[in-house]
């Protein structure tokens, strides 16, 4: 799982403004990539932010399973993280 170390180069607000300073690319995520990637940069891994987001969307876990691995499938395309064989959380 990623560490705070190597997420350090992101900026991200509250409402969403993601700020790469290694490239100096923007983005705009909505309230659950911001979520998600709060709790990335907080250090947690997958299974902790799919209990989060479990408990914080009352969604089942197969429903947050497949919007992790969506996102984490978008982050790695826009490099801001590696590339894995599986975005399946455990």
């Amino acid at each position: 799982m990623m560490t705070k170390r190597k997420l350090s180069h992101l900026a991200l607000s509250d409402n969403g403004f993601l700020f790469d300073s290694t490239t100096g690319h923007t983005f705009s995520l909505n309230q659950t990539g911001t979520f998600i990637l709060k709790k990335l940069i907080e250090g947690l891994t997958r299974k902790q932010i799919r209990t989060a987001m479990t408990e914080e969307y009352e969604a089942s876990e197969e429903i947050v399973s497949n919007d992790l691995d969506q996102f984490f499938h978008f982050l790695s395309e826009l490099g801001i993280i590696k590339k894995e064989k599986s975005y399946e959380v455990t």
